[in-house]
């Protein structure tokens, strides 16, 4: 029978249709393996959108590894990362670095690993992991002594607004887009390379993020940053009448750094309702009249206003960078994103003057301002790391006689620690000593950046992590 071109076509098609179904159902059957991440504590509706742990919390949890097909491995790595990302617009380049702070392996018993080792489609594999949240990192993790006791604290997450918030609610925490600290858990399914020197392959590997507010003790006054020039805690002003009138007297404002904020620690009382984090500030007035029969200045409108600077660097900084400033002291061009918020408006006019008699007679008034930051904002923690901070000032200003005069002083915001929440520190540390005994906490070679967070390209070793790019920034229009 002779064959036309239409039959060609068909028979053409049968041939290759059964093929490709084969071939796709092949891809199907043999595709990655599954890995599942799940937290104790998951189906507690009083979790929110986001797990978040504070200092010494137990992170427990399960990894679960499923395959379609027989999968032969070598070794399931589970690991607690903690990640720096920066990046900085340099003129017409755009510099970038990141930085690997934090790695916690889960050891795992070659007893609950399959032997041989193949995972099978009916045996899936569950694994349980344990992590402590610790209080420091390692002292080596900072090479600047000048500042190492602040940098070695663990740092708060910050920058990510899937996990910013507090309760059940998604918040702003007022940090750029160039500021970005991180925590996940990751694991990897992962086989020997059958070439030597070369990475592990990895099978299949599966993230999760997490939410970290540590508790970090208040540093002295000689660790916390010197004060910048726009920091004023006290100032002079010569009081006239009118613009151009005659000279009533000096007038001296100041204030001094007032108790911190103290944000609610993960799983307390105060987390995600109760009052909301407040202080108060004292300003004190003094007015030296130049006549002796010239009366106080009159008191108006008092104005609060908080900026919280987040500092962000592509080189590691040796010094504290300056309270409220535009800057770290150090190089490496750092930039600060500033954001203010209002905190308080009110008529203080019916605050009275004290006169005293002496060599030089003067009046003294003291204002007293209690704050509350708002609650639409996530507050991060007061922080310094080598990549990262986040630091706030109060600004206060008020009406004096007509014209506006104002300090400016700084303010920490800092997490309920242990002793607030009735837990013996020295008890809890004891309890999770074997926890920690097999762990490296530091800078190593291990997960990529924070925007992959468990990619493929982690290692492994005892080598500090440490990126930087400098790359052209495109210019649109």
């Amino acid at each position: 029978m002779s064959m036309t071109p239409s039959t060609i076509a068909a028979s053409r098609r049968s041939l290759i249709a059964p093929s490709l179904g084969s071939s796709v159902r092949s891809v199907a059957g043999f595709g990655r393996p599954d890995v599942f991440i799940s937290l104790h504590g998951d189906a507690d509706p009083a979790r929110g959108p986001v797990p978040t742990f504070g200092t010494l919390d137990r992170i427990e949890g399960e990894a679960t590894l499923s395959v379609r097909a027989d999968t032969r491995f070598d070794r399931i790595e589970i690991a607690f990362v903690g990640t720096t990302a920066t990046w900085l617009a340099l003129s017409s380049m755009r510099e970038e670095a990141s930085l690997t702070f934090l790695r916690l392996t889960q050891p795992i018993p070659a007893s609950t690993l399959p032997h041989p080792r193949i995972l099978t489609p009916e045996s899936p594999l569950a694994i349980p992991f344990t992590f402590v949240v610790p209080t420091h990192l390692l002292q080596h993790t900072c090479p600047h002594p000048a500042v190492s006791a602040a940098h070695t604290l663990l740092p708060p997450s910050l920058g990510d607004p899937s996990v910013a918030g507090s309760g059940h609610v998604l918040k702003d925490d007022l940090a750029p887009a160039m500021a970005r600290i991180g925590y996940a858990l990751t694991v990897r399914l992962l086989r020997e390379s059958p070439r030597a020197g070369t990475p592990p392959i990895v099978l299949a590997s599966a993230t999760r993020k997490i939410r970290i507010v540590p508790s970090t003790p208040a540093l002295p006054p000689a660790l916390a940053g010197p004060a910048a020039s726009d920091v004023r805690l006290s100032v002079e002003k010569a009081l006239r009448r009118g613009l151009l009138g005659s000279r009533l007297g000096r007038l001296v404002m100041s204030a001094e750094p007032p108790a911190p904020f103290r944000v609610a620690r993960p799983g307390g009382e105060r987390e995600g309702g109760g009052e909301a984090p407040w202080t108060v500030l004292t300003l004190r007035l003094r007015f030296e009249p130049s006549r002796p029969d010239a009366r106080p200045p009159s008191l108006g409108v008092l104005t609060a206003r908080l900026r919280a600077a987040t500092g962000a660097s592509v080189v590691r900084q040796g010094s504290f960078p300056r309270e409220g400033g535009d800057g770290f002291a150090g190089g490496g061009q750092p930039q600060v994103y500033a954001a203010r918020v209002e905190l308080a408006a009110r008529q203080v006019g019916g605050v009275e003057w004290q006169r005293y008699e002496g060599a030089v007679p003067h009046y003294t008034a003291v204002v007293v301002v209690p704050v509350a930051l708002p609650r639409e904002k996530v507050w991060v923690p007061t922080f310094y790391s080598c990549l990262v901070s986040r630091t706030y000032v109060v600004s206060l200003k008020c009406e004096v006689g007509g014209v506006s005069v104002g300090v400016k002083v700084p303010v920490r915001v800092e997490v309920d620690g242990w002793d607030d929440g009735g837990v013996d520190l020295g008890e809890v540390e004891a309890e999770v000593e074997g926890v920690f005994a097999p762990r490296y906490v530091g800078w190593v070679a291990g997960p990529p950046g924070y925007s992959a967070f468990g990619g493929d390209g982690a290692g492994d070793g005892g080598g500090e992590r440490w990126e930087r790019e400098v790359r052209p920034v495109e210019v649109c229009g």
